[in-house]
């Protein structure tokens, strides 16, 4: 334990989807980042960083679609 209120979550998911029953399935991956303050409990206060690498089939040029989100997240509990 310190006294740094600094939490950090880290994550991965991994998905599979089919625009259509009868298409192959694509897959889905996400990594995610997470930074919050962690000195009081009535407040979720942090940034959120999400990168997607998926298939784009609908697109013709391109075959997959990575982007990546960053999110100022506050929440207050009462």
């Amino acid at each position: 334990r310190n006294d740094i209120p600094l939490g950090i979550n880290i994550g991965y998911t991994f998905k599979k989807f089919a625009l259509y029953e009868s298409q192959k399935e694509y897959d889905v991956k996400t990594i995610l980042f997470k930074l919050a303050y962690t000195g009081r409990e009535e407040y979720n206060i942090g940034l959120e960083f999400n990168h997607v690498n998926t298939a784009a089939p609908l697109i013709n040029v391109e075959n997959t679609l990575n982007y990546m989100t960053i999110t100022f997240v506050m929440v207050y509990y009462f």
